[in-house]
């Protein structure tokens, strides 16, 4: 945000500003909320596949959003979380991806991004050769100039994607 704007913040005031939107989200009544659906779904994913998280954390930090997380009965559900904050990159670069698939144990073939923006999310899985669905439940990002694998509006939805994906894999290939 402050690039677009170009303003630039000492690092002190740049650090106060991030500990302050940190404590208002854990302080907020009631805070973030989930999705609908989306503690069922990830629950019943997490029992079938390894889940991570990549996420840009802005001006919130890795530790806040695992906290957010960890108060929805989460947290448990992902085997890593890669946050920007921590990682130093953010989503695309290639970096974000395949240290949370070298988290994982999985080559990007095996993996499947889902996110909601197309610069960052869609482009970046695509770069390292994953699957990327692009979630358009609460954003419909405009921007086309990535086509994703597939577009889902729901976790429920998404769910079925996979299950797709996952019986077109098990049939024989003729």
């Amino acid at each position: 945000m402050f690039d677009d704007l170009d303003i630039t913040l000492p690092p002190h005031d740049l650090d106060a500003l991030a500990d302050y939107f940190d404590r208002s989200l854990l302080e907020a009544d009631p805070g973030p909320t989930l999705i609908d659906g989306a503690a069922d779904t990830i629950r019943r994913l997490a029992q079938r596949y390894r889940l991570g998280i990549i996420s840009d954390s802005g001006l919130s930090t890795g530790r806040t959003l695992r906290e957010v997380i960890r108060r929805d009965g989460l947290l448990e559900c992902f085997t890593c979380q890669t946050f920007s904050d921590e990682l130093g990159v953010s989503k695309p670069h290639a970096h974000a991806f395949r240290s949370t698939l070298d988290r994982l144990g999985v080559s990007p073939a095996e993996a499947v991004h889902l996110g909601d923006l197309i610069r960052s999310d869609i482009a970046g899985a695509k770069l390292v050769g994953m699957q990327a669905v692009r979630f358009a439940a609460n954003y419909n990002d405009p921007d086309r100039s990535v086509e994703p694998d597939a577009v889902v509006r729901s976790y429920a939805e998404f769910e079925r994607w996979l299950e797709r994906q996952a019986q077109h894999a098990d049939q024989p290939r003729r």
